[in-house]
């Protein structure tokens, strides 16, 4: 096929993008969440009040129970975004400190949802569009033929995940996933340094990058010197970004990447405990079998060891919608590979879903901005179920072991330990 011919139609991309984009917009403006209130007014504390180091500011002024903030990648860009949009959104900052205090949907019962209000939500999600625009570049940038591209324009327009997680939920996490993508691609192009720069800094966005870091680094390092020079340029987004948080903030910072949630419940269940060994006992696994493929290396290639690191950090924790997003575009590439069958990414996005819609808060309630006083009082799907006679915590459960079975497995299966999916080899 000649490289004209795997080019997408001008009119085929620009039905799709501007598809998505319409979808975005939608669930832009029908939803809110106290996540995006959360991530949005800390950082306007950089761009309103000139706070640098946000993580001495909230030990020192006691501002938030749980001590910590997102690292310092997603408070420095989500301030940058509010400073270039501050003379678009005037009462900007007046306004979130107040809905920060009520709580959202207090603040909608109270004041309705004003063309003010739809402004302040749209551009608070602004820069998810941005980071999204750069996700989906690097996925078609990552593969081939066109009729993969299209597959994969069709799966990202209307990505559940996505929509929701990102556009409805508000959280950030299409920014660090969208880097991590890009990381990847750049190493399938053989471009080390940069492969390995763009995934530390992801990780200085949120820390799930960090567990794709040694498995790689591992697996395309042909020799020791080879294992150095490709240290340096994950070694370098830390010493220019966190080590001067880590002096600034007296080791404050420390608690952005690993916040303390991540080790709760330890005392009152042994289950958590045992998350941890387990995937310990796989990652271990992961990292030998990055050593082994050093011999044998048309075995396995980065997107599996990427996809594999991934689907490991989710037995570690309850996994909400939009930690899915880490992996989402990595798996879009595996699905129009033919790497991975889309009944697996398709079950799994169910599963997820099943096991996330646990409260008003995550269904209901979502949609406050449409009709305040109506969806404020209607009930959450758990309670629609339980009104049917449906044990929807049996069935959140279920979905929840179901979700993280079919992660290892998955997992499993692309590292070459187990075989149980029919699926072509990488191009």
């Amino acid at each position: 096929m000649s490289g004209e011919a795997e080019k997408i139609k001008v009119k085929d991309l620009v039905l799709w993008i501007t598809l998505a984009f319409f979808l975005r917009l939608i669930c832009i403006f029908i939803a809110a969440h106290s996540d995006l209130i959360y991530i949005n007014y800390y950082a306007s504390k950089l761009t309103y009040e000139g706070v640098f180091d946000i993580y001495r500011y909230i030990h020192v002024t006691g501002a938030d129970i749980m001590g910590t903030y997102y690292p310092p990648l997603t408070y420095f860009v989500l301030g940058g975004f509010q400073f270039m949009l501050r003379p678009f959104d005037p009462g900007f900052y007046h306004w979130i400190k107040v809905v920060f205090s009520m709580g959202t949907g207090e603040w909608l019962l109270a004041n309705g949802a004003s063309f003010a209000f739809f402004r302040h939500l749209f551009f608070m999600k602004a820069p998810y569009l941005v980071f999204d625009a750069l996700c989906v570049y690097a996925v078609l940038r990552y593969l081939g033929d066109r009729s993969s591209k299209i597959r994969a324009l069709k799966l990202w327009c209307f990505n559940p995940v996505i929509l929701y997680g990102v556009y409805m939920i508000g959280q950030a996490d299409i920014m660090p996933a969208s880097v991590a993508v890009l990381a990847v691609l750049m190493m399938k192009e053989h471009k080390l340094w940069w492969g390995f720069f763009l995934l530390s800094t992801a990780a200085l966005f949120k820390t799930f990058a960090g567990f794709m870091i040694l498995p790689l680094l591992i697996f395309l390092s042909r020799s020791v010197k080879g294992l150095l020079k490709n240290l340096v340029p994950v070694v370098i987004p830390f010493v220019l970004v966190a080590l001067p948080f880590f002096i600034s903030s007296r080791g404050y910072v420390i608690n952005s990447f690993f916040p303390a949630f991540y080790a709760g419940g330890v005392a009152a269940t042994p289950w958590p405990l045992v998350q941890k060994a387990v995937f310990m006992g796989l990652y271990l696994l992961l990292i030998s079998t990055c050593f082994r493929a050093k011999r044998e290396p048309d075995g396995i290639s980065v997107l599996d060891i990427s996809i594999s690191s991934l689907m490991l950090v989710y037995v570690i924790f309850f996994v909400p919608v939009h930690y899915f997003v880490w992996v989402i575009p990595l798996l879009m590439i595996a699905v129009c590979q033919g790497v991975i069958p889309a009944w697996v990414y398709h079950g799994l996005v169910i599963c997820l879903f099943v096991s996330n819609l646990n409260s008003a808060g995550t269904t209901t309630a979502l949609l406050e901005p449409l009709n305040p006083r109506f969806f404020h009082g209607l009930p959450g799907l758990p309670d629609l179920m339980h009104n049917l006679s449906i044990r929807w915590g049996a069935v959140m459960l279920l979905a929840r072991l179901v979700f993280k079975a079919a992660c290892v497995l998955t997992a499993m299966e692309l590292i070459g330990r187990i075989s149980f999916l029919k699926r072509r080899q990488n191009a």
